[in-house]
C-alpha cells in the first residue's frame, strides 16, 4: 500500500458539540478537546490515522481508521461543511505534524 499523507483546513464550527475523547484516561473520565482548525491524515501500509491540531499547535485528538476513505469519511461528520478540501502535504515534508500547523497558519490557505 502506498503512503498518503494529506491536510485538510476546518473552518468555524457552530452549533455542534465538541468530540469527547477517553482513550488513555482513567476509567470514566473524559476530556472534551477544542476543536481543531486543521486535519492531517497519514497512511501508510494499511494504518490510517486523523490527526487534529489548532494554528498554534495545540494537540486536539487522532483516532484510527481501517482506509483513508473510513478517515476522509469520518472528518466529513465531525466537521461536516466546516471542512476544507484535502490537500497533499509536499513529499519533501519531513515532518508532517508541523507542516500541518504551518498550513493552517497560512495566509493562503
Amino acid at each position: 500500500m502506498n503512503e498518503v499523507t494529506l491536510v485538510a483546513l476546518v473552518g468555524a464550527i457552530q452549533g455542534r458539540e465538541q468530540p469527547i475523547h477517553s482513550w488513555g484516561l482513567p476509567e470514566g473520565s473524559k476530556e472534551y478537546m477544542p476543536f481543531p482548525q486543521v486535519v492531517l491524515l497519514e497512511s501508510d501500509n494499511g494504518h490510517c490515522k486523523l490527526y487534529r491540531y489548532k494554528a498554534d499547535g495545540q494537540f486536539c485528538g487522532d483516532t484510527w481508521h481501517e482506509t483513508v476513505q473510513d478517515a476522509k469519511d469520518q472528518a466529513k461528520i465531525e466537521y461536516g461543511a466546516a471542512l476544507g478540501a484535502w490537500v497533499p502535504v509536499p513529499v519533501s515534508e519531513r515532518a508532517p505534524h508541523d507542516f500541518a500547523v504551518r498550513y493552517a497558519r497560512s495566509p493562503t490557505a
